[in-house]
This record gives C-alpha cells, sequence and structure tokens, in this order.
C-alpha cells in the first residue's frame, strides 16, 4: 500500500501525467501490482481503452499500452443513446439474447493487424465477426478477436472489408479490453 502511494505521489508530484485525486484513491485501492498502477499513472492509452472510429474510412488504427501479460480482446462497439440507435446498431451487430428476438446480425469480415513497438507485426489476418458477445445499455458490441500480448506498447490496426454501407449512421468505436481474472 506504502509503495503504491509513493508511486503515485512521484507521478502527481514531479508533473508526470494529469492526476486527479479521485483517480488516485481509485487506483491505490485497485489491488493492482505497483508497475501497473505506475503505467496507469503516466500514460493515458492503457488499456482497457476505447477509441471512436470511422468504419467507413480503410484503415483505423490505436496505439494501447498493457501494463501487464494477459489475454486481451479487441472489441467493436455501437454506442447507443436511444431506441432508433439500438435498433439501428442490433439490425447490423445483432441482439442479444434477453432483448426482443435475438439475431446474429450480418456477418463482416475484418483485416486485424497487431505490431509491437518496434513495428514488428505480431497479427495478421482476417476474421469473419457475426453475432453479439457484449452488450450494455449504452453498447452493443462483438469481439473481434482475442489474444495474448505482453507487456508494453503495441497498434491495432482494422479495417473493415466489404460492404460498408450498413454501418452508415452507426456511432462506432473499437476497445481493447480484458476478460476479468
Amino acid at each position: 500500500m506504502i509503495k503504491k502511494i509513493l508511486l503515485l505521489s512521484l507521478a502527481v508530484f514531479t508533473g508526470i501525467g494529469a492526476v486527479s485525486w479521485p483517480a488516485i484513491v481509485n487506483v491505490v485501492f485497485s489491488g493492482a501490482p505497483p508497475i501497473v498502477l505506475m503505467d496507469r499513472a503516466l500514460y493515458s492509452n492503457i488499456a482497457p481503452l476505447t477509441v471512436p472510429i470511422d468504419l467507413q474510412r480503410g484503415v483505423n488504427e490505436l496505439s494501447v499500452r498493457m501494463a501487464e501479460p494477459r489475454v486481451y480482446e479487441l472489441v467493436l462497439r455501437a454506442n447507443i443513446a436511444n431506441p432508433t440507435e439500438r435498433s439501428d446498431a442490433a439490425r447490423v451487430l445483432g441482439q442479444a439474447v434477453g432483448d426482443a428476438a435475438a439475431s446474429n446480425g450480418l456477418p463482416t469480415n475484418f483485416h486485424i493487424v497487431i505490431k509491437d513497438r518496434r513495428g514488428a507485426v505480431i497479427v495478421d489476418e482476417i476474421r469473419l465477426s457475426q453475432g453479439v458477445n457484449i452488450w450494455s445499455g449504452t453498447y452493443i458490441g462483438r469481439i473481434l478477436t482475442t489474444y495474448k500480448l505482453e507487456r508494453g506498447a503495441y497498434t491495432f490496426q482494422v479495417a473493415m472489408i466489404g460492404d460498408k454501407s450498413p454501418f452508415i449512421g452507426l456511432n462506432t468505436s473499437l476497445a481493447v479490453t480484458h476478460p476479468a481474472k
């Protein structure tokens, strides 16, 4: 506990990173290892991270730092703010069990490339995505792929292959998350 407080105090008092006191309290009591706490204090792009994207664009890219070695998920999210947006997202991505009627949505291919900080390609594959894996009151999501990654910085490049027209008007984002341990 003392180590955590010292590491975070060092980051705050040396001016490294923009850290608020509520964030410090939340992190200190999170139970995360000290190296993870330090990364979270120093960097703004630590996984889990969600970034807005435009699927109409060719390649969407995001840079993410992994604070610890573990399994990470790359998730396509359709963000929803009202029943109309939920209906539009469900038509394209599918609808989860428990909603009005479960469906798989449209099958969609994605080209996924993951590079390490040196630019070496770790993953280069085309994945077929169909159905809903994750949902909440604010988004519907599909897990595009899952990988075990080591601690470090990575670049994710994601491009949708094929007809992009069903995604027009959807407020989409990519999330790099991890399942609970």
